[in-house]
Parts: C-alpha cells; sequence; structure tokens
C-alpha cells in the first residue's frame, strides 16, 4: 500500500504578521511523526490571528512506498518544501532557525473584532444565546463550550485534505496518510488573566503577556471549555455602598457623642 504522511502546509493568507505567535520550544513529541495545533490568538495588541502550527519530531522518520521503492521523511525534507512553496505563494508563516522543525501559518488575520465579525457576517443585528454562567457572592463564571475543528466531518475533510497536499507536493498518485502518526492538538490564546479553561496546560509568554491554553490529543467528541470570572457587580456595589454608610453613619455618631459631651 502507498502511504506518505504529510504535506501538511498552508491555508493560504496574504498578510505578514507582525507578532510572534510560536509557542512551543522545538522538543521531540509523543511517538508522532508531526503534532498539529489550531489555535485562535487574540492577542494583547488588539489584533486576532487563526494559526495553525506544525512540530515535527526532531528524530522521527516516517517511511512510505511509492512504486515499489521505499523513501524515508524527515522534518528536513518536509519544511524547506513547504517553506519555499509559501514564499512562491507569499503565504504568511513564522519560522526561526533556532526552531528548525517548528513551522507556524497563519491563516487569517483581524485588525481588531470588528473586523472579523464582519468577516463572519456578524453586523451586531443577530440574537446571540447568552452563555452559561455560575455565581457566587462576589464572582459571575460565564461558561462557553464548544466541539473541536475535528468534529462534524473536521478529520474526514482533514483527511482529504493532506492527501491532496502530498500528491500535489510530493508527486504521490493515491496517497495513503497514516493518521496515527499526527497529533491534533489545539490553542486559545488570549491575554485575560481571568480566563481558564479545560486544556491541558496553560502557557504564559511573559513578553507578550499572553496565557496560551493548549488543549493536546485533541478528539472528534471532545470539548473546549473556557471559563471567565468577573466580579458579581451587583454584590460588590451593595459591600461598598454599605460600607460607605457604616464609614458616614459612624463619622456622625462620633461627631453627636463629642457635641453633647461638650455640650
Amino acid at each position: 500500500m502507498k502511504k506518505l504522511l504529510l504535506s501538511i502546509l498552508l491555508m493560504i493568507m496574504f498578510i505578514t504578521p507582525s507578532t510572534n505567535i510560536v509557542y512551543a520550544e522545538g522538543k521531540a513529541v509523543d511517538n508522532v511523526f508531526v503534532e498539529v495545533t489550531k489555535g485562535m490568538v487574540y492577542h494583547a495588541n488588539g489584533r486576532i490571528y487563526v494559526v495553525t502550527q506544525y512540530r515535527f519530531d526532531l528524530d522521527g522518520k516516517y517511511t512510505y512506498t511509492q512504486e515499489g521503492e521505499t523513501f524515508t521523511l524527515t522534518y528536513s525534507d518536509i519544511i524547506p518544501k513547504l517553506t519555499a512553496l509559501m514564499d512562491n505563494a507569499k503565504v504568511p508563516y513564522i519560522y526561526k532557525e533556532n526552531n528548525p522543525n517548528v513551522l507556524a501559518v497563519i491563516n487569517k488575520y483581524y485588525n481588531n473584532r470588528t473586523e472579523m465579525n464582519h468577516d463572519l457576517g456578524i453586523t451586531g443585528n443577530e440574537v446571540e444565546p447568552p452563555p452559561n454562567s455560575v455565581s457566587d457572592f462576589w464572582f459571575k463564571t460565564y461558561i462557553t463550550t464548544s466541539e473541536t475543528y475535528l468534529a462534524n466531518g473536521g478529520l474526514d475533510n482533514l483527511k482529504k485534505l493532506y492527501e491532496l497536499e502530498a500528491q500535489q507536493l510530493l508527486n504521490i498518485a493515491n496517497p495513503v496518510i497514516d493518521f496515527t502518526k499526527i497529533k491534533f492538538n489545539y490553542c486559545y490564546g488570549t491575554d485575560f488573566k481571568s480566563i481558564s479553561s479545560n486544556a491541558t496546560r496553560v502557557e504564559y509568554n511573559k513578553q507578550e503577556g499572553m496565557y496560551y491554553h493548549i488543549f493536546e490529543d485533541i478528539k472528534e467528541d471532545g470539548k473546549i471549555t473556557l471559563y471567565q470570572k468577573v466580579p458579581n457587580t451587583p454584590n460588590w456595589y451593595g459591600i461598598i455602598i454599605g460600607v460607605s454608610l457604616l464609614v458616614v453613619l459612624t463619622g456622625v455618631t462620633v461627631l453627636v457623642v463629642k457635641r453633647r459631651k461638650n455640650g
């Protein structure tokens, strides 16, 4: 059977990125040839990036057969082909020589949330259901849950895309990609410390002031859940008003007592 893993590459967008979005060091990955991490990054500068990062195993090898001949690929065989094609097509990506097995592609780029909403067809007239929330006396927590990008046929679409790209990039007829060699992740980037999640881990980039919530090894039936804790404003205001009144009453009481003593 003719096999090939990847020509995992570009989702075309003609914008040059102005910030560092690669958050992972170029370390070896867990018994897979490549980790594919799709992410939505709400950057502290107000810009929004939709990113796909590919992190290959530094020591990994992928073997496939074509017309009876066996071939072996490493990240050093694949990444130069990808970057060359993206350079020719003027596709924005991030690649650093000190992370030679890591490549990030900018799928979409927006200057602000309004621009993103227009692109998504959201004009402000749509009525969106209120998010779920739980409250205690001091705080209210908004809960947003969504499916992974592998759900609802997403994984099947990726398989078709990768097979098509394998044919085009490496001239492999009818490739069969071994998806056990690919690990799919998701990343949500935000500068809000108040947002938490059910992510595998959270990485904080002090230089950028960004928190990256990384969901590792996602599945078709997986869930992405975000929690944003905000002050329970009415109760906080009530406490502030109550304390203010207490201070005023205390002051008035002390004043009255002094006058009576002096009288």
